[in-house]
């Protein structure tokens, strides 16, 4: 499912997307390396 919207509502989705993205990106990483200092 391709969704294309151009103008400054396609840069905010984008900006959003990009920020929610790299913000699961955080989470995952965290707990990640939380779980691997827990486990040693």
């Amino acid at each position: 499912m391709n969704i294309v919207i151009t103008g400054e509502a396609g840069f905010i989705g984008q900006y959003v997307t990009r920020r929610l993205h790299g913000h699961d990106l955080i989470v995952r990483l965290v707990s990640e390396t939380s779980t691997a200092q827990e486990v040693r």
